[in-house]
């Protein structure tokens, strides 16, 4: 539980840290004029599958983090399911960040203050056989594929223990 707790808290300080820098950068000379709205495509909630893990003497745990992608903000929510399905699932950490996006081809850059913190890009999936509408994201580098709805698939690697 430990790990789970140390790994979620990395993610969040990645984009929290970039929120909190008051400092220019090199992005600032790039940063947009005027914020563009999400399109209902984008916007709404979207689940990224971390993977599972399991401790001596615990069930498996399965990890799922809730992106709720608004007009001016984003909330990450990680959530801890007992079973591979991804039901049930139990609140464990939360945070918001104040968001800008600038409209670019193919989809969206995120800004928070004067930092440029990643992209948002629709695209196409295979999971389980099937072709599923995905969302991919890139924040400080990390490459996220998220769902519209929590499908264990595609997983961060994050939690993945034996």
């Amino acid at each position: 539980m430990k790990k789970v707790i140390t790994s979620l808290a990395v993610l969040l300080a990645s984009v929290s840290l970039a929120g909190l820098s008051d400092t220019a950068t090199a992005h600032a000379a790039s940063q947009p004029s005027k914020s563009a709205t999400l399109t209902k495509s984008y916007r709404g909630t979207w689940y990224v599958y971390d993977g599972s893990f399991k401790e001596a003497g615990s069930p498996r745990l399965y990890s799922v983090e809730k992106l709720q992608f608004a007009s001016h903000h984003l909330k990450v929510t990680q959530y801890l399911s007992k079973n591979s399905a991804l039901t049930g699932r139990t609140e464990r950490l939360s945070a918001n960040f104040q968001m800008r996006y600038q409209k670019r081809s193919g989809g969206y850059v995120m800004w928070t203050n004067k930092q440029k913190v990643g992209t948002l890009k629709r695209a196409k999936a295979k999971v389980h056989g099937k072709s599923m509408t995905a969302l991919k994201v890139t924040m400080q580098g990390t490459k996220l594929t998220a769902f519209r709805r929590a499908v264990a698939s595609h997983a961060v690697g994050f939690y993945q223990l034996s």
